[in-house]
């Protein structure tokens, strides 16, 4: 059942889970390794499980704009390939996908992604575990992104390749992660309105980042944990072709507790400190530091009923002007009941406030989502889905309101 909500989801384009507006390749992935999917066909040691969902969806405000609202019917399309072996303490996946929409009446909106990553997960030894991971997406950035260009015709296109590896060890109550993750975006120029191109170079950059998490098993129940975090980013262009120098490294300490109460209440919570530096050459962007926190909780109040809660307060890169970034604080609830055994609802409510350092800008966005979901037998599904959104900005032109409603259908295997 969830795997539609999770991949309709997408496919609409409705909202985020945590990225207060922002669509990246975190949040593709979100729904492409995490959704349930079918029983999966065995051949071999490899276990193939494709989907193959379409949705046909009216949108009210396609730009996501007020200053330009046009409404349109979009029909989508997102299959997915997932194949999987384990074994031995060992795992390995590689997946693809491709996703595309076709608008109506405005046909140059029409975009085509797709995107294929691999992981592999290896037990050196009882207490020795390493990964890695590679995703390379090729994407379209939404039209409610933060940063999208005003004035942009159409929404730009842009890449990313992900690279992630890590190592856990494990001694009696003591384990401890490290990952190294590097990322590196590229953007492509974007027609803009009234012709000509808008340049989109000065927001093409990589960083990286290194974790180190420190855990205790103090009881079964709870787990205490601290992580210390470090980044490094680098941006393709200076001054004079950018307005300023964007490159810079941050830090953020936090200690929490992750925690399974009585097999009903599990998850994690945490708080601390972020902070977000440019170099010393460059005067125009201010240092950005403050509070973090974040809290992922999963509440099963029966065998048909579950809550969740998400919420999460961070330090979102800014590409554009003179901003520094953005403390962007983000509050998801969400309910499922399962009705039958074949028909299933879905509540999800969420708020985020983007804090601007640097400028005054400010900007609070309330979405909601409601759907139902409808297994159909033979591995085919059905999602009847409404989601509405209203962004209240104080910068001329990022205000809208917007509602969708979608039909979907799905195979799955």
């Amino acid at each position: 059942m969830t795997l539609s909500l999770a991949v309709f989801a997408h496919n609409a384009a409705p909202m985020d889970q945590v990225r207060a507006g922002t669509r990246d390749a975190r949040d593709l992935h979100a729904w492409l390794e995490n959704q349930p999917r079918g029983p999966g066909i065995q051949a071999g040691p490899v276990l193939w499980q494709p989907t193959l969902p379409v949705a046909l969806r009216y949108d009210d405000n396609i730009f996501a704009s007020n200053a330009r609202d046009v409404d349109d019917f979009v029909f989508g399309i997102t299959p997915s390939l997932l194949a999987s072996a384990k074994g031995d303490g060992h795992e390995f996946a590689l997946s693809a996908y491709t996703r595309s929409d076709v608008y109506f009446d405005e046909t140059r909106q029409d975009n085509t992604e797709y995107g294929a990553s691999a992981f592999a997960r290896v037990r050196l030894l009882d207490w020795l575990h390493v990964s890695g991971r590679y995703r390379f997406d090729q994407l379209t950035e939404d039209w409610d992104s933060p940063d999208i260009p005003l004035g942009a015709a159409e929404p730009p296109d842009v890449e990313q390749i992900y690279t992630k590896l890590g190592m856990h060890l494990r001694f009696g109550r003591f384990s401890q992660d490290t990952d190294f993750t590097h990322v590196d975006v590229t953007y492509d120029n974007v027609p803009a309105l009234g012709g000509g191109s808008i340049r989109q170079d000065v927001r093409n950059r990589d960083y990286v980042d290194v974790g180190f998490t420190f855990a205790w098993q103090l009881t079964p129940a709870l787990q205490p944990f601290v992580r210390l975090r470090w980044n490094d980013h680098s941006y393709d262009n200076a001054p004079p072709l950018a307005l300023a120098d964007r490159d810079g490294d941050g830090h953020a300490l936090f200690g929490g507790v992750n925690f399974d109460l009585a097999q009903n209440i599990a998850g994690s919570v945490y708080g601390g400190y972020v902070f977000q530096d440019f170099d010393d050459d460059d005067r125009a962007l201010e240092e950005a530091d403050g509070i973090g926190f974040g809290a992922e909780i999963d509440w099963r109040l029966s065998s048909v009923t579950t809550l969740n809660l998400d919420a999460l307060r961070e330090i979102e890169e800014a590409t554009t002007g003179l901003e520094s970034g953005r403390f962007t604080t983000t509050v998801w609830v969400g309910g499922e009941h399962r009705l039958t055994d074949q028909l299933a609802l879905e509540a999800l409510f969420g708020y985020a406030n983007d804090d601007y350092v640097g400028t005054p800008r400010d900007e609070d966005t309330f979405r909601v989502r409601l759907s139902a979901t409808q297994e159909l037998g033979h591995d085919l599904y059905s999602q009847l889905m409404w989601s509405y959104g209203d962004r209240d900005s104080n910068a001329p032109g990022r205000s809208y309101d917007r509602n969708q409603i979608m039909l979907s259908f799905g195979w799955r295997r």
